[in-house]
């Protein structure tokens, strides 16, 4: 339903009503809003030789979580 209505204002529809005007708003925040949150990882060493440094744990992990769409 909000991709058909999306798509009906993208060809020069209009709503006629100021509220429905506000509730389609909220309906846009909900669907196309990006969301954050904290993320917490707890790490156990097992090899403390093969552990590579901050930056390079952080660059991973950032490649990680963007290829997911994160």
């Amino acid at each position: 339903m909000y991709d058909v209505v999306k798509f009906l204002l993208s060809k020069g529809f209009r709503f006629d009503d100021e509220y429905v005007v506000k509730s389609y708003k909220k309906l846009v925040d909900l669907f196309e809003r990006k969301y954050r949150f904290t993320l917490s990882i707890e790490l156990t060493v097992d090899r403390e030789d093969a552990v590579p440094g901050w930056r390079e744990l952080k660059d991973e992990l950032s490649r990680f979580f963007y290829e997911r769409g994160l």
